[in-house]
């Protein structure tokens, strides 16, 4: 131990030398940066992805972008997905293409390229396929038999007959006729090249190989190309740049399918010197010399996906003043077969980005939100490679229920690990059909909270400012054990060396985290093209190191990796090994890690983990240091970045129900608050001592902060105390729905073909029309248009067609005149009520403007009344869906569903037991208050809510503007909205769409909406009511009106 406390002073003493490190630091000075985070530009500001699932028209362009404006949001990415009409890449889509970005720019936004139609990137919405077919994505397929087939089904690529531990290539013999007796029986391996097969998914073509270079030039040439001939003035101005989605080389997937390209023998010969093909067993099995061979291949791979796909994608759009963005399918690491080194592809990005899905807290190596691992991979290297941007898809299939607490959680977490630009995942154009089972929930008005969406459109702009500008400067650099996944993993099992090493490198990460110590990640490829020994450091693009660590799961290190580290450790540079020096460089048994761990004894450390992670605090405490952490500290993060006269410091608590208090300690001379929330800054609690700054704080859950402490002298804020009391009521509360009840009817009977069945999930009614009529499945669910194959399919027989019927109870005493019918695209029907034609209301919409409205209460009564929907013909368009409902009434659980009843007095208390369960919409509670006319002393007033649920709470004063309470510790003060006598105030609580869309069935855990969950009826068939799942959103206990006067 004495030997780590040496080291660690002779870092501090070189490094630092206390507060009197005033070197000038060229950047972004403070008050610039605040000037920006006041109100962020248009490039700071979040941008979702705008999803065309309709036939997009003008109109809805214009409506959409100005609405997104008027939301805090400053951009978007045009994403075509499942649902979409308007025919990919045609004349009408670059010309709705050019109007976005004619209206955007109207509008000072920015509208960014996505490459795909839906995902994963490369196929062009099947044009690529279609004009290069030899451009089908490929596997190589191992068939292990004891015999050669008298026929083989399809000609091998390889065949391999074993003899002890040996291969003999016998494919040429194997091939003639007659091989199958002559052989007779043995060991053999057959290896085929399997073509990936033709799917709606893809426009009824296959996915691409993405290691040929020539498939992505076609790629580029087919859409960005496109693209630059309709919008390419705006290249660089408007239009930013092309996000690509998931783009990845396993086309064709399976326990016995490993990765292939037609250059892969030759590229491998020449890589490493040897055929592959007699070594192909060792793929899949541990036989020979299997580690070397698997790295070996897997470093191919990953050169040819780089070579094939990034390399030129990245030089596309770096010739024609694009951004290259988007990311991989980064949750899969450390398997190397989708992407054998997602760090080393981010590279290539001009602004590196991940994907964050669901709200379901995961710190494992293939979880999301909780993954740090993602997001700090990109931040490194922006870092390295100087790049100011890094990007994250956020929030897709979060569900209906998401609320503004869980996006600003989330959102926090990836500002705090690096991220600086939100992209939120999704924003419909319309939630018609399947769509609303996409994936949801929507950053659009279909949401009950979108009203108060600016709140988190500015909140994330500010931040995304306050992260982008300055520097984040670690000086711990960890190498991530990607290379050593590549000497286990096979397709034929899951490798328990490959779980060990994502587990023991994500443990070890989380430990960094939880230790508040700074860090950046490497790979071993941006090491080889990028790094270099210096004067005791490791310099990486534009980062320097002081310390590299050896991280657990570590195998292999690859050759370009030790004959740097040597340099490094010559030249004084120190490494922490945290376990024991790797046995195999470019997966070859070897020595020479240990070597040079024993030949440099004195700078490489050997140490057990948790003493690893003690000594990485004292070498990062020169830039940052906490002390007395009270909280969660798994669940605790922060980011600091350097200015040229200050430094930012962020703290993120992400637990949702525990608070976090403790102090920081780094250098500077004042210290000031910024809110994210309104963008102004002011002075708080701090000292300083030898020119370092300390700031105590204390998080609610969920709670975040963001500090500048500045080189300039300052003076702390002055200690403020208020004595609260709270201010009684003049009435007791009033509770009051802002909108009608809604009832969801997802049961009914379907007569289809001349027989009846009765009480189907919408779902499987839909499913057994579209297969009654010639199709698998409903293609605006499962399938990407090519051209225009879906709407060709609109050719069904005048007799073709359906007939759904909907049932709904009405007890007595019902305000029937408030009733009204909710049916989906209802120009496809014939509707009627209990055999009475019905037509839609002229104009009205609700929730969507496809979902028409017609009136029910004129044609309904007491008792069983049916909805029927015929369909006379079919058509392409036509997707059963569940219908609504709406009107004045409360409901009751019946046998099946629900039975509409006589609305009832609302109170305290969650909405579903007060008969709404499907409601979505808001609640207000209303009570009247006297107040005083204004003293001689300094007061205030705060609205407090303690006890309550829902996305958001809006707080009026009469008709006065809104304040809105989302984060703990839901105080509003309205000091300004009141005025002396008798004020009215109201709390809304504002649901979510959870209740109203689902999923409803079969215990849907909250937090996650895949759209198989949507897609399957009870386990039991029709349930009663009490079994639908429901939110129990509401205020539970009044809320308070304090009065504070200053002490």
């Amino acid at each position: 131990m004495r030997k780590i406390v040496a080291w660690s002073s002779i870092v501090l003493a070189g490094c630092f030398a206390g507060s009197g490190c005033r070197t000038k630091v060229e950047g972004d000075l403070a008050a610039d940066v605040l000037r920006l985070f006041a109100d962020p530009p248009a490039e700071y500001r979040s941008a979702p992805l705008w999803v065309w699932n309709n036939r997009v028209t003008k109109a809805q362009i214009e409506t959409q972008l100005a609405d997104f404006k008027a939301h805090g949001i400053g951009g978007v990415f045009i994403h075509p997905r499942p649902g979409l009409i308007t025919p990919y890449l045609s004349d009408e889509w670059l010309e709705l293409c050019r109007h976005a970005v004619e209206t955007g720019k109207g509008l000072g936004m920015k509208v960014w390229i996505y490459d795909e139609n839906s995902y994963p990137s490369g196929f062009a919405g099947g044009h690529v396929p279609a004009e290069m077919p030899e451009s089908v994505g490929l596997g190589l397929r191992l068939t292990h038999t004891t015999e050669i087939p008298a026929a083989f089904p399809e000609q091998p690529l390889v065949v391999l007959r074993k003899s002890g531990q040996d291969f003999e290539d016998i494919t040429e013999k194997a091939l003639a006729a007659g091989a199958s007796k002559a052989f007779g029986s043995g060991d053999y391996y057959i290896f085929s090249v399997q073509k990936a097969a033709p799917s709606p998914w893809f426009g009824g073509f296959s996915y691409v190989d993405l290691m040929r270079r020539e498939v992505t030039e076609k790629f580029l040439d087919i859409t960005l190309n496109a693209y630059k001939r309709a919008v390419g003035a705006e290249f660089g101005l408007t239009v930013p740049g092309s996000f690509q989605d998931e783009a990845e080389i396993t086309p064709v997937s399976g326990r016995d399918i490993v990765n292939f390209t037609p250059a892969l023998f030759d590229s491998f010969q020449k890589k490493w010197g040897y055929d592959l093909r007699p070594q192909l067993p060792c793929l899949y099995e541990e036989t020979g010399n299997w580690q070397t061979v698997r790295h070996d291949f897997y470093a191919t791979t990953l050169a040819l996906f780089i070579d094939g796909w990034a390399k030129p994608y990245s030089e596309y759009c770096a010739a024609n003043n694009l951004w290259f963005t988007g990311h991989y399918f980064e949750h899969e690491w450390p398997r190397p077969d989708m992407t054998p080194d997602y760090l080393a592809m981010a590279a290539y990005s001009h602004m590196p980005g991940i994907d964050v899905l669901m709200n379901q807290w995961d710190s494992g190596p293939h979880g999301q939100f909780g993954n740090a691992r993602p997001p700090k991979e990109i931040r490194s290297a922006a870092n390295q490679l100087g790049r100011s941007r890094t990007m994250s898809e956020t929030y897709g299939a979060g569900g209906w229920d998401l609320r503004f607490s869980d996006q600003k959680r989330i959102a926090d977490w990836e500002f705090a690990l690096g991220v600086n630009f939100i992209n939120q995942h999704l924003s419909y154009i319309t939630i018609m059909g399947a769509r609303k089972r996409d994936h949801p929930q929507s950053f659009s008005y279909h949401e009950p909270w979108w009203p108060a969406y600016k709140v988190m459109g500015d909140y994330l702009g500010r931040l995304s400012v306050a992260m982008s500008l300055g520097r984040q400067v670690s000086r711990v650099l960890v190498l991530e054990p990607s290379t050593s996944a590549w000497l286990y993993f096979t397709p034929a099992t899951e490798s328990d060396m490959v779980k060990s090493i994502g587990d023991r490198f994500t443990g070890f990460i989380n430990g960094l985290e939880a230790d508040q110590i700074e860090y950046d990640l490497a790979s071993e490829d941006i090491l080889r093209n990028h790094g270099r020994a210096e004067s005791r450091k490791m310099i990486v693009g534009e980062r320097t190191y002081d310390v590299v660590v050896i991280a657990p799961g570590t195998e292999n290190l690859e050759a370009p990796t030790v004959d740097l580290l040597s340099r490094y450790l010559a030249a004084g540079g120190r490494v922490i090994s945290v376990v024991d020096p790797p046995g195999f460089v470019s997966g070859k048994p070897s020595e020479q890690p240990a070597s040079l761990a024993s030949e440099h004894s004195g700078n490489w450390l050997q140490l057990p983990e948790a003493d690893g992670l003690t000594e990485l605090g004292r070498v990062t405490a020169r830039d940052i240091e906490f002390a007395d952490l009270d909280g969660d500290k798994s669940m605790f993060f922060h980011h600091r970045r350097t200015l040229a006269d200050a430094r930012l410091v962020f703290l993120a608590n992400i637990s949702p129900d525990k608070s976090m208090s403790g102090r920081f300690t780094a250098p500077g001379r004042s210290a000031e608050i910024w809110d994210p929330f309104t963008g102004a800054a002011a002075p708080c609690a701090f000292a300083v001592q030898q020119g370092r700054a300390t700031v105590k704080f204390d998080l609610p859950p969920g709670g975040s902060a963001l500090y500048c402490l500045g080189r300039a002298k300052g003076q702390p804020a002055a200690p403020s105390a208020w004595d609260w009391q709270e201010v009684p009521g003049e009435s007791q509360v009033d509770v009051q729905p802002s909108s009608a009840n809604v009832l969801t009817i997802d049961y009914c009977d379907l007569k289809l073909g001349g027989r009846l069945e009765k009480d189907l999930y919408f779902y499987d009614a839909q499913r057994r029309t579209f297969a009654h009529h010639g199709l698998k499945a409903n293609p605006w669910d499962s399938a990407v248009q090519y051209k225009t194959n879906i709407l060709d399919l609109d050719k069904f027989a005048p007799d073709s067609g359906f007939e759904a019927t909907f049932w709904f109870d009405a007890a007595p005493g019902l305000d029937f005149d408030s009733l009204r019918l909710v049916v989906e695209r209802p120009e496809l029907y014939q509707v009627s009520v209990n055999g009475e034609e019905a037509g839609p209301l002229a104009g009205e919409w609700w929730l969507d403007e496809c979902f028409g409205v017609f009136d029910l209460g004129r044609l309904a009564h007491p008792g069983k009344n049916r909805i029927t929907l015929a369909c006379r013909p079919f058509t392409i368009f036509t997707e059963l869906e569940a219908v609504y409902v709406l009107g004045n009434f409360a409901l009751e659980s019946q046998s099946k569903g629900f039975r509409i009843v006589p609305q009832r007095p609302l109170a305290l208390g969650a909405w579903p037991e007060q008969g709404r369960p499907f409601y979505s919409g808001g609640v207000s509670y209303i009570k009247n208050y006297k107040v005083a006319p204004r003293g001689a002393v300094q007061e205030r007033y705060l609205v407090k809510l303690d006890n309550w649920l829902g996305s958001v709470a809006e707080v009026r004063v009469g008709e006065k503007p809104a304040r809105f309470l989302a984060f703990p510790p839901f105080e509003a003060d309205i000091t300004d909205l009141l005025s002396a006598g008798k004020n009215t105030v109201a709390v809304t609580i504002l649901g979510t769409l959870k209740n109203m869309l689902g999923p409803h069935h079969n215990n849907p855990s909250l937090g996650a909406a895949w759209p198989g969950m949507f897609q399957k009826g009870a386990a039991g068939g029709y349930p009663p009511g009490s079994e639908y799942s429901a939110v129990g959103y509401g205020l539970f206990d009044d809320f308070k009106l304090m009065h504070g006067t200053a002490k």
